[in-house]
């Protein structure tokens, strides 16, 4: 628990050195904290050396589909294999480039547990109420049965063990 305590008191510490001023007004619009996650997850990833299924999309690839596909205010896009969310998140970064007030409805689906809940709290903290990210594996389920999407943005789940399974009419 000391342990525990005294990293915790210089990690605040840290974080209230005015080196690490990250006001709106003073460093613009650039979303320090995603860019320092996004370097981190890339890191994870090469170190774990993707296992499990998991594959890491490079922010510079999310950012090039983003643009490919230009989306418009108001438009829905659904990610089915989303991992932590990072392609849906640089589409929103698109459209907000191009029109601050703008929103984008984004929809995801991972059947990791811990990308899951990266993705999902993501929305959560960036306060997208319209948006949902699922639990679940996206070859087997549909969550969003009936939903209409103006975009399909995704790195396929390439990693997953999938077998057709035979449905008895």
């Amino acid at each position: 628990t000391k342990e525990r305590n005294r990293r915790l008191k210089h990690l605040l510490d840290d974080f209230n050195d005015p080196r690490l001023d990250l006001r709106p007004s003073r460093v613009g619009q650039r979303d320090i904290i995603g860019d320092v996650y996004e370097y981190l997850i890339g890191q994870f990833a090469a170190g774990a050396g993707k296992k499990a299924g998991e594959f890491y999309t490079p922010p510079e690839v999310s950012m090039l589909l983003a643009k490919l596909v230009a989306p418009q205010p108001g438009d829905r896009i659904c990610d089915p294999a989303c991992g932590t969310g990072g392609m849906l998140a640089e589409a929103q970064n698109w459209i907000r480039d191009h029109n601050n007030e703008a929103t984008v409805k984004v929809f995801g689906q991972d059947y990791n547990p811990r990308s899951y809940a990266v993705a999902a709290s993501d929305l959560l903290i960036k306060g997208h109420k319209d948006s949902r990210v699922e639990f679940g594996n996206t070859l087997t389920e549909d969550p969003f049965t009936g939903l209409r999407f103006d975009y399909l943005l995704a790195n396929p789940p390439f990693g997953v063990d999938w077998k057709a399974e035979k449905k008895i009419i």
